[in-house]
């Protein structure tokens, strides 16, 4: 890899040993390593993928694999990306630089590929938290969203004869909604490319039914005469994103977002976005 500049992804060609195993790209916590790889070649042995993946290791691609990340570093990535806020691009240039610290540049440029499969791990840890794991069965609306286990929900933690009961205010739900500005999103060049891995079966409002909203949707109570809102929005509009913040409906008491309930502002916070938030899924 010598001469290599950093942030270039050059052609891997496969290597292999002198026994004839391929030498791939393991990324681990440790480090991207290239390591020698000897599949099974068994009469009845599964494929390489199937092989890798029993091992802990996740391949980049299933034609032919020249990459691999193992179980522990998407497990990681995850973590700092969630309570320290570390980006894809900051934490495989920790990568680069444990395999490395004198020349993290000569690391083989995986970056694109640990967005990818990051995506892929946390939507099949939420198919494995939500019983989804080994089933054919399609996760509907919200089912893989974390439901608050306090707030009264009927035929989970209610007495069967609980609308007779003269104190109805004991099992009164109540929300709140706000939004946020620092979530936004940059335009793309290529959105067509973009591969969606769920819409609305988390606490994500479905993405077709949302846009379908905003199109039919009317906004006359959308006037809000504060400066300070009016700056902001005008602030947004001229910001180069396509996605301005979110809104979403959390449990007042316990702080359990709503299944499907979060969605996109386009050009600031107004009162159309959240209106579907009164429907149910």
């Amino acid at each position: 890899m010598e001469g290599e500049e950093e942030g270039e992804d050059p052609v891997v060609v496969i290597d292999y040993d002198a026994v004839g195993n391929p030498i791939l790209i393991v990324v681990d916590v440790s480090g991207a390593h290239r390591l020698p790889v000897r599949y099974c070649r068994c009469s009845n042995a599964e494929e390489q993928e199937f092989q890798l993946l029993r091992m802990g290791l996740f391949p980049t691609s299933y034609q032919e694999v020249k990459t691999i990340f193992t179980f522990a570093v998407l497990d990681d990535y995850l973590i700092d990306n969630q309570e320290c806020k570390t980006s894809g691009y900051h934490y495989f240039a920790k990568v680069k630089r444990r395999t490395s610290s004198a020349f993290p540049h000569r690391t083989p440029n995986r970056y694109r590929e640990l967005i990818r499969l990051s995506r892929q791990w946390r939507m099949l840890k939420e198919y494995k938290w939500n019983g989804f794991a080994h089933t054919k069965e399609t996760p509907g609306p919200g089912k893989l969203a974390v439901m608050c286990p306090t707030c009264p929900q009927p035929g989970i933690n209610l007495p069967e004869n609980w609308k007779n009961d003269e104190n109805q205010l004991l099992y009164m739900r109540s929300f709140v909604m706000d939004g946020n500005f620092t979530a936004s999103h940059l335009k793309q060049k290529h959105p067509e490319d973009d591969v969606w891995l769920g819409s609305g079966t988390s606490i994500m409002t479905a993405r077709e039914r949302y846009y379908e909203h905003l199109e039919i949707a009317p906004d006359d109570r959308n006037t809000n005469d504060c400066n300070a809102s009016k700056a902001l929005n005008a602030r947004i509009s001229q910001s180069g994103t396509n996605i301005t913040g979110i809104g979403a409906m959390a449990c007042a008491r316990h702080g359990f977002f709503a299944p499907c309930s979060c969605v996109d502002f386009q050009k600031g916070e107004k009162y159309v976005h959240t209106w579907i938030l009164s429907y149910k899924e």
